[in-house]
């Protein structure tokens, strides 16, 4: 990665950290908040409705980038890779 992309980088970073401390932990990090283009969700969620939606999006993802040939070979293989 080149210097501008990491400071790309470090900038979300610190302000997703913000805004998770802001949240999570009623305690602010920086004086000025960073910049957010949207508000985020920090609820508390249950494990299976966040891997639903993680391989939900993932395999639409896959077939839009990739076709679904290769789709239903990764589909195969996260799916077998979740549930060892």
């Amino acid at each position: 990665m080149s210097d501008a992309e990491l400071k790309q980088v470090e900038g979300v970073d610190d302000t997703l950290l913000h805004y998770e401390f802001e949240e999570l932990m009623e305690f602010t990090l920086f004086d000025t908040p960073p910049y957010k283009a949207m508000e985020q969700d920090f609820s508390q969620r249950g494990f299976t409705g966040v891997e639903q939606e993680f391989v939900s999006a993932f395999k639409r993802l896959t077939v839009e980038q990739k076709g679904l040939c290769r789709h239903r070979r990764l589909q195969g293989e996260v799916g077998s890779r979740l549930h060892n």
